[in-house]
């Protein structure tokens, strides 16, 4: 329950992306005063669910079966159809007097569940016995509704460090959250063509095309750039590589999934071609940038390709890339700064062994073809992989991994990471 010295409440936060999980991190250290601490499933007081993720309303339903017993707050555009007792929802964007409310409002109604039906004027400090949680001195909120509530669901994808998670259970929450950010992919059939074909994409007809393209342009210029997509404002600062997209991480991962030429037809597009055109940036869009003025929508550009290419790709390879040949990396990427997936170590630490094919580092690994599909389309979306053409490279059948005793710090801490 609440944690009896600082009053915290635990939440477990399900359906957020990478990018908003981490606003609601710092949402709660700032704003909300450390009201709430996002933890693991395991150890959470409230479920915060964001309905307007991919798999939201499925996330609602299952967690109302499994935590029967645990508040439940729903953060969406529209309020639902229904609102079931127990539940508290919040309207997007969230503001900070909703979220303490809300806050506020699960806090008394776990005090009241947990305090004794007699009690006494002594406060409580036997943390050790779950039927009997302590009662902390600070002032209770005014404002409880009634004690039923909903599940909470496992941190879905990307827990955060200070979650009490064992790594065990961190990966599969991770595999699960991977597979409601970019969808699932069963593994294909390599000699089954409509299988092969199925598994394969032209980024060229997507948005990620044209960004990579402006971004390259942006770049080799060295002036600030406009994507003009006909939907959202999309800005490019190549001197300090980031982007500005008007657009939340939801908006942008579904307008990655339309084909371009589909985007006229949908109406999103000024010209009835659907292609995207490039031009600079007006002087005032760059005064806007450069006084600071609305950084949430400011984006590392590696970090937002790298993301752009995850939704796009949903598991899949570029259709110019052979699986049956190997592919290289080129450079280790830069995991600090871009989204970590189930496997995305591994795969790297083995790659940047030797060349080897998508197919042979999928079962090598005894992994999903989606986890290195998604990896490989990622890293050459931003330059760092790319499919072998020297016939050396395909000459010799890569070496199955052996764990050597004498093997140096690098290359155990590599072997480390394949074992995994």
């Amino acid at each position: 329950m609440i944690s009896p010295r600082d009053m915290s409440l635990r939440a477990c936060a399900l359906g957020f992306d990478a990018r908003s999980y981490t606003a609601l991190q710092l949402f709660f250290r700032g704003k909300c005063g450390d009201k709430a601490v996002l933890v693991g499933e395991d150890d959470a007081d409230v479920s915060i669910v964001d309905m307007d993720s991919f798999n939201g309303a499925k996330i609602f339903a299952e967690q109302r079966e499994r935590h029967p017993g645990r508040p439940l707050i729903l953060l969406s555009l529209n309020p639902p159809a229904e609102i079931p007792s127990g539940v508290i929802y919040i309207k997007k964007p969230v503001q900070i007097q909703s979220m303490l409310t809300a806050l506020e409002q699960t806090a008394a109604r776990l005090r009241a569940k947990a305090e004794p039906k007699a009690p006494t004027g002594k406060i409580h400090r036997d943390v050790e016995s779950p039927a009997k949680p302590s009662v902390d001195a600070a002032p209770k909120p005014a404002d409880a509704s009634p004690a039923s509530a909903r599940p909470a669901s496992p941190a879905i994808g990307f827990a955060s460090r200070e979650d009490r998670d064992t790594s065990h259970a961190a990966l599969s929450l991770d595999e699960r959250g991977f597979g409601d950010y970019i969808g699932s992919l069963k593994d294909i059939d390599p000699s089954n063509p409509m299988e092969v074909t199925a598994a394969q994409y032209d980024p060229k007809r997507y948005f990620q095309g044209y960004l990579q393209s402006a971004c390259k342009t942006a770049l080799t210029k060295n002036c600030a750039l406009r994507l003009n997509t006909g939907w959202k404002p999309v800005t490019i600062f190549p001197q300090s590589r980031e982007i500005w997209v008007d657009a939340d991480d939801q908006q942008l991962r579904s307008f990655c999934l339309v084909p371009v030429h589909s985007i006229a037809e949908l109406g999103f597009s000024e010209s009835d071609s659907g292609i995207m055109t490039i031009s600079s940036a007006s002087a005032s869009a760059v005064k806007f940038k450069d006084e600071g003025r609305d950084h949430s929508k400011l984006q590392r550009m590696d970090a937002l390709i790298w993301k752009v290419a995850l939704w796009t790709s949903a598991g899949r390879v570029p259709d110019d890339i052979d699986l049956n040949r190997p592919v290289y990396l080129r450079n280790w990427p830069n995991f600090t700064r871009l989204l970590v997936f189930p496997h995305a170590l591994r795969i790297a630490a083995l790659l940047s062994e030797q060349p080897r094919s998508l197919l042979n580092i999928a079962e090598t690994l005894n992994i999903r073809q989606q986890y290195v599909f998604a990896f490989f389309s990622a890293a050459r979306a931003l330059g760092l992989a790319d499919q072998a053409v020297r016939q050396s490279e395909s000459l010799i059948a890569p070496l199955p991994v052996e764990s050597k005793k004498d093997a140096g710090l690098f290359k155990k801490i590599l072997q480390r990471l394949l074992r995994r």
